[in-house]
């Protein structure tokens, strides 16, 4: 395979973007590990989430939003 005078440009270019990709994998990793151990770390001290505390408010703009097509 003749890559041409530019064949060290193309497979560096390759190379750089293979290593970008891979960081950016392995940061979205480590970074899930790192979310799953403070998510953890909050249960364990009985901090719950907050989803039906804003149930009321997500009805309020259904009804809402109803009301205007009428």
């Amino acid at each position: 395979m003749d890559l041409g005078p530019y064949s060290g440009f193309i497979l560096a270019s390759y190379a750089i973007s293979t290593l970008i990709v891979l960081a950016l994998v392995a940061w979205v990793v480590l970074d899930r590990r790192q979310l799953e151990r403070t998510l953890h770390d909050l249960a364990s001290k009985g901090v719950t989430r907050r989803g039906p505390a804003t149930a009321p408010a997500a009805a309020k703009l259904s009804s809402t939003a109803t009301d205007t097509q009428e």
